[in-house]
């Protein structure tokens, strides 16, 4: 038989040391949005108010939250406001530096950035929030941006009919009917709409065909204002008007944003 081979005996210090458990990494996470007001158009010259949160959704505090906002030369800064540390534009342009400091786990500041747009393009604002004296968990949440379409100003003209009234005298052939009424041309533009020509129309109740009761030479509506026209037309003998109707610009003068509510008509009393 084969003799039994004593068990090693092991001697001090030979045995590997169990490696020690790490401690949990207890980290903060900066996570960044950014929202736009007005949104997706603005009209160039407007503010527009970005709204940016910077969050910690990790378990550790951030010790120095940062972001850095990059803009286009086609936007003006300015203002920026931010309930903790502080912001300032770099002196060569294109970027705004926020420091807002220490933020808690769970916890989130909310900055308020102000532009205005110079010039009708597309414009891309993008944020780039950081840690700047510690771990970040998750780097992919730390960018954010925003695209807007920024239109040129335009006019934007309408028109409205009201207390339109048909009196008539007489009867058959004799007859003399007067249409009066109010008329009312309104910009809601942007831009000043500049002089145009605008008709006041009307169709005989025995005839299908529009004529002429009054034309108008309007002179420019600045943008948000309105020009008031009282009309009173006595029509030829005979006649009756069956409608009333206003066209707005009628030789397309003004460029404008819409050129659908030029037009309104109404039926004769």
């Amino acid at each position: 038989t084969t003799p039994s081979l004593p068990a090693p005996v092991e001697e001090p210090g030979q045995r590997p040391e169990p490696l020690p458990t790490p401690d949990p990494v207890v980290a903060g996470d900066v996570a960044v949005a950014l929202y736009a007001t007005p949104y997706p158009t603005v009209v160039q010259g407007s503010n527009i108010s970005y709204r940016v949160t910077v969050s910690n959704r990790g378990a550790g505090p951030i010790d120095l939250a940062t972001i850095d906002v990059s803009l286009p030369s086609t936007v003006q800064f300015i203002s920026a406001r931010t309930p903790q540390g502080s912001c300032a534009p770099e002196r060569s342009g294109g970027v705004v530096h926020c420091r807002l400091g220490s933020i808690a786990a769970g916890r989130s500041v909310i900055l308020t950035l102000v532009y205005k747009p110079i010039r009708a393009d597309s414009l891309e604002i993008s944020v780039l929030a950081y840690n700047l004296e510690g771990e970040d968990l998750d780097e992919e949440n730390d960018h954010a941006s925003n695209t807007i379409t920024v239109l040129a100003p335009q006019a934007n003209l309408a028109s409205s009919l009201t207390n339109v009234n048909q009196t008539c005298r007489g009867t058959g052939a004799a007859q003399r009917c007067t249409i009066s009424g109010r008329i009312t041309i309104s910009n809601s533009g942007t831009k000043a709409s500049g002089a145009m020509r605008t008709n006041v129309l009307y169709v005989p109740s025995s005839s299908g065909g529009e004529r002429l009761l009054r034309g108008l030479n309007v002179p420019a509506i600045a943008a948000g204002h309105t020009r008031v026209y009282t009309i009173s037309r006595t029509l030829a003998r005979g006649q009756r008007g069956a409608f009333v109707s206003v066209q707005v610009d009628v030789n397309r003068q003004v460029s404008e944003a819409n050129e659908n509510d030029n037009r309104v008509e109404m039926k004769l009393p």
